[in-house]
C-alpha cells in the first residue's frame, strides 16, 4: 500500500506525527502518507504497549468475548489484544474514516478471522444503543488528544458501556499520567476496583517529579528503522489503568514502579502499595525472595511487602 508514495513524503509524514503526539496536539489523520506513516512507524509500539498491558486481563479471558474500542484508528487494539483474549465480536470506533477503512483493509488481508465492525463517529459526542454492553471497553491514546472538558465525560461513557472491564492507555509523560490519575480518582468515585497497576484504592502517592509510567521494548522493522533511526528497537513509555466491575479478581500486594536496580548481592525495588511508595532491599540472605527479586521487572508484581 506505501509502495507508490516516496519513502521521504512518509518519513516527513511521520516526523509531523511526532511532533504533535509529543505535545499533545491533536491531528486529523486523513492524507493516505499520513496513516501509512502511522501504520509502519506509530502503530508498532501501540501494538506492542496494549500486548503487555493486556497481560493482566489473561485470567479473565474466559470472561471476555465482546469489545468496544473507542479512538480506535486502524485497529491497534485488535492486534495487540488478540494474542491474549478470547475476542469474538468488536466494534471500533474512530472520527477519521480513512484509518477505519485502512483498518478494515488491514485486517482484511490477515490470518485473523474476528467480528469487526468499524464506525465513524466522534468521541466528544459518543452515540450508542443505550443497551449496549461489552465485556471490555478501551481507550488508549485518546484522552490525551481531547479537549480537557471532555475527557473525563468520556471515560464516564465508557464505564456506562461495559459490563466487566475498563482499560485506559497513554503516553508515559506526566500529561498521561495525569489522565489516567484523573480517571482513577473518578473511577473509584464510581465504585469501580483497580486491577492495575495499582494495588489499593487509597490516593495516589505519585508527587513532584514522579509519575507512574512503564516501558515496552519492541523490535524495529527495516522499514520502521528507515523512518525512525538505525536503533534496531523503541523504549515506549506508557501510563495505563484497568478497571472492573467484578468483585472478585486478583491482584499482587504491590506493584514496582521503576527499573529495578542492582548492585553485588543486592537488588532494590521501588514499589508502590498500600503503604504508599517504598524502597525494598533484598539481599541474597534472603534466599529464593532475593532469586525472585533477580527476576522483577519495572512494572511487575511483587508480593514480599
Amino acid at each position: 500500500m506505501a509502495k507508490d508514495i516516496p519513502v521521504a513524503e512518509l518519513k516527513s509524514a511521520y516526523e509531523f506525527i511526532s511532533q504533535s503526539y509529543r505535545a499533545g496536539t491533536k491531528i486529523t489523520l486523513n492524507a493516505p502518507a499520513m496513516q501509512l506513516a502511522y501504520v509502519q512507524a506509530r502503530m508498532p509500539a501501540t501494538v506492542a504497549v496494549l500486548g503487555e498491558v493486556a497481560v493482566h486481563l489473561e485470567p479473565y479471558q474466559d470472561q471476555i468475548q465482546t469489545l468496544l474500542d473507542l479512538g480506535s484508528g486502524p485497529g491497534s487494539v485488535i492486534w495487540g489484544l488478540s494474542p491474549k483474549l478470547k475476542l469474538q465480536n468488536i466494534l471500533c470506533i474512530d472520527q477519521t474514516t480513512g484509518l477505519l477503512n485502512l483498518g478494515k483493509n488491514i485486517l482484511e488481508h490477515s490470518h485473523l478471522k474476528l467480528n469487526v465492525a468499524w464506525q465513524q463517529g466522534d468521541l466528544t459526542h459518543l452515540k450508542l444503543p443505550e443497551k449496549s454492553q461489552f465485556d471490555l471497553v478501551t481507550l488508549s491514546y485518546v484522552l490525551n488528544e481531547l479537549p480537557s472538558p471532555a475527557r473525563m465525560k468520556l471515560v464516564v461513557s465508557a464505564w456506562e458501556k461495559t459490563e466487566k472491564f475498563l482499560m485506559l492507555v497513554e503516553p508515559g509523560t506526566p500529561q498521561g499520567f495525569q489522565n489516567i490519575r484523573d480517571a482513577r480518582e473518578l473511577l473509584i468515585k464510581q465504585g469501580a476496583h483497580i486491577i492495575a497497576p495499582c494495588t489499593h484504592k487509597n490516593i495516589c502517592p505519585m508527587s513532584g517529579e514522579d509519575w507512574c509510567h512503564f516501558s515496552q521494548r519492541l523490535q524495529r522493522s527495516k522499514t520502521h528503522m528507515g523512518m525512525k533511526g538505525t536503533l534496531p528497537y523503541e523504549d515506549e513509555k506508557y501510563s495505563y489503568l484497568i478497571a472492573t466491575k467484578m468483585e472478585l479478581f486478583e491482584r499482587p500486594l504491590a506493584r514496582v514502579v521503576k527499573k529495578p536496580t542492582s548492585s553485588s548481592g543486592m537488588v532494590e525495588l521501588d514499589l508502590c502499595s498500600n503503604r504508599g511508595l517504598t524502597r525494598a532491599k533484598i539481599t541474597k540472605r534472603q534466599g529464593s525472595v532475593y532469586k525472585a527479586a533477580r527476576k522483577t521487572e519495572w512494572g511487575d508484581g511483587w508480593d514480599e511487602v
